[in-house]
């Protein structure tokens, strides 16, 4: 009766049984010592009990680490839902990779297919050394490079052994990686990526992860620049309606070009802009006050080769269009444009019954700042301009 007083007694269970877990052969064990008893309650040996519970550890960790995944997953997808602002997406999408995982920090670049570079765009956890490195990375290069290459998500969990691949990622004091593409429309776009300090910081749970979480923060991108261009393209409509009404309501070029020029700031990124009037010994040109009119004559007559691109529009009658203009050197006036730091230009004839009244002049500090589409975009305008003109003139 004592032993099995003693036996039934909680403070017998709480203090005597002892409950262990070990591993052995990679088999967990979850177990119990149970004191035996005599009949006057005294210890006489143990009786060990043990359970296999692997495969419930297995289930459950698995579990824990799905529940996991999907809570860094409807936080990505809460971000991408939740904001249209592209940097507030990926900075969001940063942070919950980060928080979900073993990393350390995180960043992201962008680069379109065919582009000489990627460049980074969101970045956490990382000091200014190593942003400075990663602000620009040549297509092909460095652990994003690999992804880009692969097609597909990159896991490496010794950055050491990479070499010169990895050199900045170890010397900045990480030595693991992680990273996916961002795809948009099956397009590879940019790469995301994820680094630890510590070496094997990163599973292939985490590397099927970051796959999935590029997909999604792909697809955000793509919805953000969708609402990025339906703002641009509403502005440019409004623009070109402000633009329609100045030159329709009694447009007079000296008086009224500085509001023209504001308002063509919002159809075209440019940093000077000027309208030829005439040609020959009687053009003029007429610029914004703020900026600096060309020395170069506009005089261009038929009977010999024009030497400004003004002029030779007005006698071709078609546009002129040069992405680099240091290395075209065409006409006189461009070495000038070169020396107040532009790029590229664009001249446009503003013609009125198959006769040139003059040029609409466009230039620029970047390289290639003026394609095929802004030529659309302005022909319209030059062809208003030129009506406008033609009513002063008559």
């Amino acid at each position: 009766q004592k032993r099995d007083a003693c036996e039934r007694c909680d403070v017998f269970l709480k203090n005597a049984v002892i409950q262990f877990e070990l591993d052995v052969n990679a088999r967990r064990f979850s177990g119990q010592a149970v004191p035996i008893l005599d009949d006057f309650g005294q210890e006489e040996g143990k009786t060990i009990v043990l359970h296999d519970v692997t495969d419930l550890r297995r289930a459950k960790e698995d579990a824990e680490q799905s529940a996991a995944q999907l809570a860094v997953l409807n936080s990505v997808s809460r971000a991408a839902a939740g904001s249209l602002e592209l940097d507030s997406i990926l900075d969001a999408s940063l942070a919950s990779m980060i928080g979900g995982t073993m990393a350390d920090a995180g960043f992201i670049h962008t680069g379109e297919a065919g582009s000489a570079e990627m460049v980074l765009v969101a970045a956490q956890g990382i000091d200014d050394s190593f942003r400075d490195v990663l602000a620009k990375i040549p297509q092909g290069t460095g652990c994003p490079g690999h992804v880009v290459e692969s097609g597909g998500s990159v896991l490496e969990n010794n950055l050491d052994q990479l070499g010169a691949a990895a050199q900045a990622a170890v010397d900045a004091g990480f030595h693991s990686y992680v990273g996916a593409p961002l795809m948009i429309k099956k397009e590879i776009v940019g790469v995301i990526s994820l680094v630890a300090v510590e070496p094997d910081a990163f599973t292939n749970d985490d590397k099927q992860l970051l796959s999935m979480i590029g997909i999604k923060v792909g697809m955000a991108m793509d919805n953000a620049n969708l609402f990025s261009q339906t703002i641009e393209f509403a502005n440019q409509d409004q623009a070109r309606s402000r633009i329609a009404a100045t030159l329709a309501s009694g447009f007079k070029v000296e008086a009224n070009f500085e509001e023209f020029a504001q308002t063509m700031k919002e159809l075209v990124d440019y940093d000077r802009i000027s309208v030829v009037i005439g040609s020959g010994e009687n053009a003029k040109s007429v610029t914004p006050p703020s900026m600096k009119t060309l020395t170069i004559p506009l005089k261009a007559n038929s009977s010999e080769k024009p030497n400004t691109a003004a002029g030779w529009v007005q006698q071709h009658l078609q546009p002129y269009l040069a992405n680099d203009i240091e290395k075209e050197m065409n006409f006189d006036e461009q070495p000038e444009l070169v020396e107040q730091g532009m790029k590229s230009q664009v001249n446009i004839p503003l013609i009125v019954k198959g006769k040139a009244l003059g040029s609409l002049n466009l230039t620029s500090v970047r390289t290639s700042a003026f394609d095929e589409e802004t030529l659309k975009k302005l022909q319209p305008i030059a062809d208003q301009l030129a009506l406008a003109l033609d009513s002063q003139r008559l």
